[in-house]
């Protein structure tokens, strides 16, 4: 199949955008256009076109959902369909008249695939092949897998086999292990057994039990009694070590307080008050003496400062003066640069004045002269609008001669033409037939469409396979419906799953009959209990033995003997029986599950029956109703298939009738056109050419209908030419009467003007307004010299008069005479003493600053000294001292007498903190008595048997609580059904487990295999092409792919043209893209020689190629090209010049 042409008629950003593809050897086309440029769009729109709009489409942004639309025209090989799909519900497929299509009308062009597999064959862009690189690399040790995923397009096939095996192993595997499904659900299974076994309750269990507890409570009563007398004792120990400590502190501190008694009690913060004093005091005595020199140096500096102080007051206006000084500075040179200035302007003044013989004396004169500013206007305005005038006199003439001549000419011209006239039947009949169309195209369409629907039929009777028959056969064909298939089909797989079921289920019946057979025998071989009837036996055979000996036989001795033998048999076995009743009771246990296993196998039996015999009567059923519907054989799961086929011929049947009477309706339409077309013709007075032929009716039809409107257009044309003339004319005589008026009118007021300006009269326009430039140039510079004088030079000399007034005043104030200096010059010389002098002051003012700081220092100083002073002598007088050594020794008396009360306080708070209520007496009674240099180790001991009787007191409360869960569970619970529920949800654990089990693992075998049957088969050929094709992409620098046969598992190599092979992982990114591509285009051309020939779409497959790489790459898109439709999408321009370069001019652009 091809595309011949490609409708975008409402989708994404296209409206009616129609993309032709013609036929060519090399059938390869090249869409380009830049980004955003709608080349992904036209990618899904092909998906789309052929597949169907999805119902949630990402391109209904520009267009309504409901209206998208696309179109196109395909062919295959003779067979063509040109059709419209459109988003609907059903039926999107139709034509392009909006008549609806099958929705299988498309099946003959696709052969049959789906959307997802035509993507991944045929459709390749730059994400897939970058993908397809990484996979390979990935795959590189399995030529299988890469062969494989490279052939079906998918880059993940690796990872799906991987997954399969993960999941396979954390199912099942021959090494147990706790992370497996199945063996988890075993381990289940062996705790639920143990856990039922336990359940079970034995005689006298109960009785041990209940004693076990009343033991084992009184063993926990005396352990808790014996761990409380260790503990005091452990307690009273503690005590003695925790406080001994404390009372020897106490008796010391009592000591050295007997022997302060006699200490002066001081302030508590004393020591520091002293030692702080001492300190500012030496402080200030080392200060005061470096500040005194200080102050002695101030006094001395200031005495050798002499400040100019009427020097000073003048300092502003000395400021000002030198601020003006430097600003008047450069007005010498600039006074003499204006002035050149000057001269330069009046000599141009001068030579303009002389151009137009005016004489100049002064600037003031000149200007008074000059003619105003209106005038001027006025005479430049007069200027431009003469040449105006001029032309609009002659352009107003010219047109006046000219429309008469052609007045003149269309009346000549209607007076030429001659008339023809047809008839309205003509028209209707001409446009009747051109309706039509071209009656060989429509001959030929209808041909067409009636083979295309022959073809269509046969192709679905072929379809029917060994049940076809004819139309009318098909029409009348009485059978089930689809619905009723599907139901059939579900119900014939419900009994297939059922006896599939019950098969299984069975299986494991007889299964479990054997294990409980084996556990009855197992458990009788190894307890040989004595059943109870084995002791009705025995009784039966003593009493049997006491009936002879009741009856006096002749043999009565030997009877008596045997009656005592059967009598002793039977109590032994009677006193066996009650001994081991627990064993006989497990036997029976084990008998009755027999027996209850053997009747779920008996029932299973019947169902399984039962249901086989359900599928066989289902189908039974099956086959009468294909027997009778002329369908014999024909299977059920089939059977929906050819239903739908049998509509598809159906379908297409009523197609080919549709086709056949809308062939003979246009034949028709043609014949009654061309009859009325000829009687028409000959009712106009014209003898048809070719009677017969409807093309030369038309075409003569035309002719006569085309000279007849020609006249009568031209006749019409004529005369509204001619009305539209005269009026015109008329209009042009008004003009030229006007320009004339108009040019009287300028001549006057351009002379009166000129006398105004008292310029010569013989000037002409353009004299004049050089006149004009020069009056301006004129006027420009006059007023310039006069506002350069008045405003720059004149300004700058009164300045400097000022400034020397100014300076002379100052100097005549501050005494300090000019003698002949420049005002400039002396007011440096004045700002130059200002500075010295201002200089002199700071600093006096500095060292007066000084000297008053230090003098303040000073006094500050003596005082903070007198205040240390007075800190200590209330202290001397508190502790009758005299020095502030003797001071210093009562402080430190008072501070140790201070420390051991609060120390005293302390111990006593210790003491009855941790005394745990005991006296200070009853604590030290204690203390004496107890041995304290062993009493660390008695602690030590004491600890051990206290932890030795807690160990023991764990031990017996969690036998205690064993035993009495064990006595609980014997007075009944439900642990034996709980141990039941969890054994069979382990079954069903174990049972969901293998059977996944078995899904996963096959599904990778399988995998495994089509990986290796496909290499067995397509590796040959495949590698053949794909080693060309890859020498090609490379430009030679891989010869050819080699398979290394020596490497377990076989690799894939890249061979070079000097012999070294390269493996994928030491290829680069872009060449493993290139491999890739190499296989998919070596499978996609296999492919093509065995299956229906579909368009390959490519989008920018060679965006990291250079101009060399991209040219190979073409040329292999070219050569599958030849085989079937290539479209290659790129946003870059440059490859159009390139595939044209490459390929020739033979390959079809398309530009978006």
């Amino acid at each position: 199949m091809r595309f011949q042409r490609l409708d975008l008629l409402k989708f994404g950003k296209f409206s009616d955008r129609s993309l032709e593809f013609p036929g060519s050897t090399t059938d390869f086309h090249l869409v380009v256009g830049p980004n955003e440029a709608g080349k992904s769009t036209l990618r899904a729109a092909i998906l789309d076109l052929l597949f169907g709009i999805p119902v949630r489409s990402p391109h209904g942004f520009l267009h309504p959902l409901n209206e998208l639309k696309l179109g196109a025209s395909v062919s295959n090989g003779e067979t063509s369909l040109d059709f419209v799909r459109i988003k609907a519900q059903r039926q999107t497929l139709r034509t392009q008249a909006n008549g609806a299509l099958p929705d299988l009308a498309l099946e003959p062009f696709l052969g049959g695939i789906d959307r997802d597999f035509f993507d991944r064959m045929f459709g390749l862009d730059h994400f897939r092949l970058v993908e397809g690189g990484n996979g390979i690399l990935n795959a590189e040790s399995d030529i299988g897998r890469i062969l494989f995923q490279s052939a079906a397009g998918v880059a993940s096939l690796g990872t799906v086999r991987d997954q399969l095996a993960a999941e396979a192993d954390k199912l099942w595997a021959p090494r147990k292990s706790a992370e497996r499904a199945y063996y988890a659900a075993a381990d289940q299974l062996d705790l639920a057994n143990s856990a039922l076994k336990k359940a079970s309750v034995r005689t006298k269990v109960w009785a041990d039990a209940n004693s076990a507890v009343e033991t084992l409570r009184e063993s926990l009563e005396a352990a808790r009694t014996n761990w409380r007398e260790l503990d005091m004792r452990r307690a009273r120990l503690e005590r003695v070590r925790r406080l001994a400590p404390l009372i020897d502190a106490l008796g010391q501190n009592d000591a050295a307080l007997e022997l302060l008694k006699e200490a002066t009690d001081l302030p508590e913060d004393a020591a520091q008050a002293l030692s702080q004093a001492e300190r500012d005091i030496a402080r200030a005595e080392a200060v005061l003496k470096i500040r005194k020199g200080e102050v002695a140096a101030a006094r001395e500096s200031l005495s050798a400062i002499s400040v100019d102080e009427s020097l000073l007051s003048a300092e502003q206006r000395i400021a000002a003066l030198e601020t003006r000084r430097g600003r008047y500075e450069p007005y010498a040179r600039d006074i003499e640069r204006r002035k050149s200035e000057i001269q330069a302007l009046q000599g141009e003044v001068r030579r303009a004045c002389l151009q137009l013989k005016w004489a100049y004396d002064s600037e003031e004169d000149l200007l008074l002269m000059l003619p105003s500013l209106l005038i001027r206007r006025k005479l430049g305005d007069l200027a431009r609008k003469a040449s105006g005038i001029e032309q609009s006199l002659k352009a107003a003439d010219s047109s006046e001669r000219t429309k008469k001549a052609d007045i003149e000419s269309l009346e000549v011209q209607l007076g030429s033409l001659s008339e023809v006239k047809v008839t309205a039947g003509l028209r209707a009949a001409l446009r009747k037939a051109q309706s039509l169309g071209d009656p060989a195209q429509v001959q030929e369409k209808q041909r067409v469409l009636v083979e295309r629907a022959d073809a269509g039929l046969e192709t679905a009777m072929r379809a029917l396979g060994v049940w076809r028959m004819g139309i009318e056969g098909l029409s009348k064909l009485q059978f089930p419906s689809g619905e009723a298939l599907a139901r059939r089909l579900r119900e014939r797989q419900n009994f297939d799953a059922q006896v599939e079921s019950l098969s299984k289920d069975l299986s494991e019946q007889i299964s479990a009959v054997g294990e409980a057979e084996l556990r009855v025998n197992q458990f009788t071989e190894l307890r040989h209990p004595t059943t109870y009837a084995m002791v009705e036996q025995a009784r039966a055979e003593r009493d049997e033995k006491w009936a002879s000996v009741k009856q006096r036989t002749d043999d009565f001795e030997t009877d008596a003997e045997q009656f005592e033998s059967a009598m002793q048999d039977a109590d032994v076995l009677a006193d066996t029986h009650l001994s081991n009743v627990e064993d006989v009771t497990e036997l029976q246990s084990h008998k009755n599950e027999l027996e209850r296993q053997q009747h779920i196998q008996t029932r299973l039996e019947y169902q399984l029956e039962a249901a086989k015999g359900q599928l066989d009567t289902f189908s039974s059923e099956w086959s009468a109703l294909t027997a009778a519907a002329g369908l014999d054989g024909l299977p059920l799961d089939d059977a929906l298939d050819w239903i739908r086929k049998k509509d598809v011929a159906l379908e297409r049947g009523h197609s080919l009738l549709e086709a056949q009477k809308d062939s003979r309706s246009a034949l028709n339409a043609l014949t009654d056109a061309t009859q009325e077309l000829r009687t028409v013709l000959e009712e106009n007075g014209v003898a048809p050419v070719n009677a017969e032929n409807l093309s030369a009716l038309c075409i003569q039809a035309e002719h006569l209908i085309s000279e007849a409107d020609g006249v009568k257009g031209r006749r019409d044309a004529l005369n509204g030419q001619l009305v539209t003339a005269r009026q015109v004319y008329v209009a042009l005589q008004d003009d030229l009467v006007e320009a004339r008026k108009e040019t009287a009118s300028w001549a006057d007021d351009w002379a009166s003007t000129l006398s105004s300006a008292g310029l010569d009269a013989a000037y002409d326009t353009g004299t004049v307004e050089g006149a004009l430039e020069l009056i301006g140039e004129i006027e420009e510079k006059a007023r310039k010299v006069c506002q350069i004088q008045a405003e720059r030079i004149d300004t700058m000399m009164a300045d400097l008069a000022l400034f020397a007034e100014d300076v002379e005043a100052l100097c005549g104030a501050i005494a300090a005479p000019l003698n002949g200096q420049e005002p400039a010059e002396a007011v440096q010389q004045l700002a130059i003493k200002v500075q010295l002098a201002n200089q002199a002051r700071d600093e006096r003012e500095r060292l007066t600053g000084a000297l008053r700081g230090a003098e303040q220092q000073v006094a500050e100083l003596e005082k903070t000294k007198q205040e240390a002073e007075a800190v200590i002598e209330p202290l001397k007088a508190r502790a009758g001292v005299s020095t502030r050594e003797a001071l210093a020794e009562c402080i430190a008396q008072s501070d140790e007498k201070r420390r051991l009360l609060e120390e005293n306080a302390r111990l006593r708070r210790d003491l009855t903190t941790g005394g745990d209520g005991q006296s200070r007496q009853d604590i030290e009674a204690e203390i004496a008595a107890a041995n304290l240099p062993e009493i660390a180790t008695d602690i030590a001991a004491l600890s051990g048997d206290l932890m030795t009787v807690v160990e023991r007191q764990g031990t017996l409360s969690a036998e205690l609580a064993t035993a009495e869960s064990t006595v609980t569970a014997i007075g009944g619970s439900d642990a034996a059904a709980q141990a039941e529920g969890q054994r069979q949800e382990a079954l069903s654990k174990m049972a969901d487990a293998a059977e996944r089990y078995v899904k996963v693992f096959t599904a990778a075998r399988l995998l495994r295999w089509s990986i290796d049957r496909y290499r067995q088969d397509k590796q040959g050929p495949m590698l053949v092409k794909a080693s060309a094709i890859f020498a090609e992409l490379t430009q030679g620098s891989f010869e050819r792919l080699v398979v290394d046969f020596d490497k377990q598992p076989m690799v894939l190599e890249g061979r070079r043209p000097d012999g070294k092979h390269v493996g994928i992982s030491g290829m680069s990114d872009g060449t493993r893209d290139q491999l890739f591509l190499a296989l998919r285009l070596a499978a996609l051309e296999i492919r093509l020689e065995q299956a229906s020939k579909l368009p390959f779409i490519a989008d920018d497959l060679f965006v990291n190629y250079d101009d060399a790489r991209s040219a190979a790459g073409l040329r292999a898109m070219a050569s599958l090209a030849k085989q079937t439709q290539v479209i290659f999408l790129t946003h870059h321009h440059h490859m159009e010049a390139l595939a044209r370069d490459t390929l020739g001019d033979a390959i079809n652009v398309v530009h978006l």
